[in-house]
């Protein structure tokens, strides 16, 4: 089995070549940008559960840059949850019993509905320096008893690095259950390897996986392969999906 950061490093990459995969023309797709201004990222297992020739597949439209996204709206800001406000860079504090931390700035697939594309990633992701921190800021907040890893995707993170950052959290006795929201798990599945299992299952803390699924054709054998191995280690496995017009 092909390792899921080489997987990641193939990605489709282009508008052009996502529409030569599929066996598209230019022209039978409307508005197709060739150069956006938030990059296209699409990795082939996701590319695989595509319809060939389908200008209109449900999962081709959320990852194909079209023109349209360069359309100002009235009202439309570049930070509709005013996530750039927290007590530290990459640390959320919206909710008394609960902290959202921007853990990794990347993801393997770049949705072209994604509201956090205009976030400043790079200032905002936390460092191993800035762990340190966040530890201090939850002993400094007893009140809060849940961390929410989101991103980006945390699971870009490798199995190692995630296992050091579950340690660090267990330390911190008010903190008695940890969130992760991802979509790496539908789109790479194999990034649900072994040794990540391993280490959701002997961490202290229950964790809630948020899987994040927006069609039906994105769930193929490969995909409840994974989950089921999440089922088993994850204290629950949950879905959120965006609700997209002419997609779901």
């Amino acid at each position: 089995m092909k390792a899921w950061q080489r997987i990641l490093a193939d990605s489709l990459t282009t508008s052009n070549q996502l529409l030569l995969r599929l066996g598209l023309m230019t022209d039978q797709v409307q508005s197709v940008d060739q150069s956006p201004d938030f990059p296209v990222r699409v990795p082939e297992p996701f590319v695989t559960r595509m319809v060939p020739g389908d200008p209109h597949d449900p999962l081709l439209r959320q990852v194909l840059a079209v023109a349209d996204e360069r359309h100002a709206m009235p009202g439309f800001v570049k930070d509709p949850l005013d996530e750039l406000e927290g007590p530290m860079p990459g640390v959320l504090h919206k909710y008394r019993s609960r902290v959202l931390v921007i853990y990794r700035g990347g993801c393997a697939i770049n949705c072209r509905y994604c509201f956090r594309r205009h976030f400043p990633y790079q200032e905002n992701t936390l460092t191993a320096r800035d762990i340190d921190g966040l530890v201090s800021y939850l002993r400094a907040h007893p009140e809060v008893n849940e961390v929410i890893l989101s991103g980006g995707d945390p699971l870009m993170a490798d199995d190692q690095v995630l296992s050091g950052l579950f340690v660090r959290l267990e330390s911190v006795s008010s903190i008695h259950r940890l969130r992760i929201h991802t979509r790496l798990p539908i789109v790479i599945p194999e990034r649900v390897t072994d040794t990540l299992c391993q280490t959701i299952a002997t961490t202290a803390l229950p964790v809630v996986m948020v899987l994040h699924s927006n069609h039906a054709n994105e769930i193929d054998q490969s995909v409840m392969d994974a989950v089921s191995q999440l089922r088993v280690v994850c204290r629950s496995v949950l879905n959120q999906s965006v609700i997209l017009k002419g997609i779901n």
